[in-house]
């Protein structure tokens, strides 16, 4: 974004893609803050200003769908009888169970958030909400309600989806809209800054990110919930415009995922982001339930913080049913990306590949 600033000329902002490119040199980063200052004797200078900015990754907000056909089973059994050798005779083996679309969609969302809380403990923020045939919003911005356990209390109070409930009266699209209001509400971090550019607030910037976990009947379903989220935005801009508690939204990446069982067709295609409008870019996942739907948050929080894995091998470690023996286990670690650029630049990396290359692994 750039603000052009002079004596009695009102200010204004314009996409960083309309500017001179001249000016423009690659040092400077996307969505950093230009700001222009012209003296009256016509001259300029250009200044940047980094720490006003907040990227997409400050706020996030889950929508996890929670109408009735979110309670059908995700057909990937779970086999509960793991105690085969040790169980007596004449005891009747358990049965596998399966979980449903909204035991996966909680389990790999909790999964998400507790990585996030991990690695960025501070002003990384998720406000979760559950969407039937009302929102529920489970936790604020506040920085005492980012936590795993806040949300798990929460669920449980939210309880699983009831099957027999009209599902013409549920939809996703409540928790959407509450998703696109919940940006436009400022966070403690964003107050902070605000307060400290007094009369020039409005230098910082409001983005956010909406992951959406549902069950979507076609693209064309896709398509509207898209179109629906765009004309919130643009009514919400509008409501904060006027408003000293609200921030317009410049910029909301949807993430939509078709959760669908184990053994049905997919009928929302993937589709890699694209630009619906300059405030609204949207991706989609059609993705099946379970381990699948795990790997994909897995790289999804990855891809959204910046994050690398790094696995530590052959660690050793004793089995509580084998207390006499040990057993070796990898164990995956996920960090920011910036760890293992000394490690690239000591060239150790590179030295392991080749090693790896003539040993043929």
């Amino acid at each position: 974004m750039i603000t052009y600033l002079s004596g009695a000329t009102p200010t204004f902002k314009s996409n960083i893609s309309s500017f001179n490119p001249l000016l423009y040199n690659s040092r400077f980063r996307p969505f950093e803050d230009l700001f222009l200052f012209f003296s009256r004797s016509g001259g300029y200078s250009l200044q940047i200003c980094k720490m006003k900015m907040f990227s997409v990754s400050h706020k996030t907000v889950f929508v996890v769908d929670h109408c009735p056909y979110m309670a059908e089973s995700s057909r990937q059994q779970v086999e509960c009888d793991v105690l085969t050798k040790s169980r007596g005779q004449g005891v009747i083996p358990l049965a596998p169970v399966s979980k449903s679309l909204w035991t996966c969609a909680v389990e790999c969302s909790m999964e998400y958030c507790r990585i996030l809380y991990d690695v960025y403990p501070l002003h990384k923020l998720i406000n979760y909400i559950v969407s039937d045939s009302e929102f529920h919003i489970l936790n604020s911005w506040r920085q005492e309600d980012q936590s795993t356990h806040e949300l798990m209390s929460a669920l449980a109070a939210v309880g699983p989806p009831n099957p027999r409930e009209d599902p013409e009266c549920c939809s996703i699209l409540h928790g959407l809209v509450a998703a696109v209001e919940s940006l436009c509400k400022i966070t403690e971090l964003q107050h902070e800054r605000r307060t400290t550019l007094m009369d020039t607030a409005e230098r910082v910037a409001n983005r956010g990110r909406i992951i959406c976990l549902t069950n979507a009947k076609s693209d064309t379903h896709v398509r509207m919930l898209e179109d629906c989220i765009q004309e919130t935005i643009l009514e919400q801009n509008k409501l904060a415009a006027g408003s000293d508690r609200l921030m317009a939204i410049q910029q909301c990446d949807l993430v939509l995922i078709h959760i669908h069982p184990q053994g049905d067709d997919a009928l929302v295609s993937d589709r890699p982001k694209k630009e619906i409008s300059p405030l609204l870019t949207s991706e989609v996942h059609s993705v099946r339930a379970g381990r699948h739907l795990a790997t994909k948050l897995n790289i999804l929080v990855q891809q959204h913080f910046d994050l690398a894995s790094t696995t530590i091998t052959n660690i050793p470690m004793k089995e509580e049913q084998h207390a006499n023996t040990s057993a070796n286990y990898d164990v995956e670690l996920l960090h920011h990306r910036d760890a293992h650029l000394e490690f690239f630049k000591s060239g150790k990396y590179c030295l392991d590949k080749e090693m790896k290359a003539k040993r043929g692994i």
